[in-house]
């Protein structure tokens, strides 16, 4: 089993479609809306038409600014309520929701016999003195037995190949603590090893290091936690979301990623657009420097590569050369990483 934690918006939903069926039945993916928007909502109910299996759904992932509401707790209701099979959704909640939503939503989980998953953050893991006291509270407060409820340690921001160690402790302290309040349903480890973003970055390649899959082969070298189940925000910034306005579209740079065993390779471009700028025509040249590399997987190994080929190819249709765009390349990125880390890990 592999979680792949993945914002609910086009690129990324059609990054699921791409998967093969094989890989999909090896992934539970947790989709965040970022937003309560007509526009997001759309993403959603084209989420639901296309993915068949299990999800996580978290309404107002924790990292985000925006406060959480009962607006919230609404759209995690109506999603619910709005599902053919309800037991494809799992709900995610948090330590500090209030009483009143982890009363109502629990109660309508158990009506439906519906798993829930707790969402440790990475605040709650590093400050919590009595973590224990806080999940037992959660567990009464919801009225969900230990059973049905998935846990989830989220180290998410960009972990260093320095605190692997450190960050290995920590989980095996919790949990060997949380173990004793009873048998979890599944129990998740995600991290990212993705920097918050370029800036810091020159034009060029980069190869970074996968410290988060490192982190949880950490933890799984114990014999008493094989069973942990492996998560990653595929090949996205662990600080999102994404600004997409007109200025930051004109600020977009070129840039692709794509990952290897054990490595994320960077390719670093320049602005796309304005003076100076490189233009599309820099994804011809990161297609070709991807498919040259003996770490390129091979064009039948899932769309995303596929797609690469064919703008390394640079076969011209209508006249013009195929370069692909910022989210195209994301799509293409995330169902590689998606093909090659559920292999990987399951």
């Amino acid at each position: 089993m592999y979680v792949p934690v993945l914002q609910c918006r086009e690129d990324e939903c059609r990054a699921l479609k791409d998967l093969g069926s094989s890989t999909r039945n090896l992934v539970v993916p947790l989709l965040e809306m970022t937003g309560l928007t007509e526009k997001h909502v759309g993403y959603f109910k084209t989420f639901q038409k296309d993915w068949t299996g299990k999800f996580y759904f978290d309404p107002r992932p924790y990292y985000t600014e925006v406060e959480r509401t009962d607006e919230h707790n609404v759209v995690m209701l109506k999603c619910i309520g709005s599902l053919s099979d309800r037991t494809s959704l799992i709900p995610v909640l948090y330590l500090d929701e209030s009483p009143t939503s982890l009363a109502t939503i629990g109660a309508l989980c158990n009506s439906l016999n519906l798993d829930v998953c707790l969402r440790l953050t990475a605040y709650n893991l590093a400050t919590k003195e009595n973590l224990r006291q806080a999940v037992s509270d959660f567990l009464q407060k919801t009225g969900v037995p230990v059973e049905r409820v998935h846990l989830l340690f989220d180290y998410g921001r960009h972990v260093r190949q320095a605190e692997t160690k450190t960050l290995v402790n920590n989980f095996v302290k919790h949990m060997t603590t949380l173990r004793k309040l009873g048998k979890w349903s599944t129990v998740i480890l995600h991290a990212s090893c993705m920097p918050a973003d370029l800036s810091d970055i020159r034009p060029g390649r980069y190869d970074m290091p996968r410290v988060d899959l490192a982190l949880w082969i950490g933890v799984c070298d114990s014999a008493t936690f094989k069973d942990v189940v492996y998560s990653d925000r595929t090949i996205m910034y662990p600080q999102i979301p994404l600004d997409e306005s007109e200025k930051a579209f004109l600020m977009m740079t070129a840039s692709v990623k794509y990952t290897t065993k054990d490595s994320v390779i960077i390719y670093r471009g320049r602005k796309i657009l304005g003076k100076k700028a490189g233009g599309f025509e820099q994804y011809i040249d990161h297609a070709k420097a991807i498919i040259a590399d003996p770490t390129f997987f091979g064009r039948d190994f899932s769309k995303g590569d596929e797609m690469i080929d064919d703008i390394a190819a640079s076969i011209p249709k209508k006249g013009k050369l195929p370069t692909g765009n910022t989210r195209q390349w994301r799509r293409a990125g995330m169902s590689h990483h998606m093909t090659l880390t559920a292999d990987q890990v399951s």
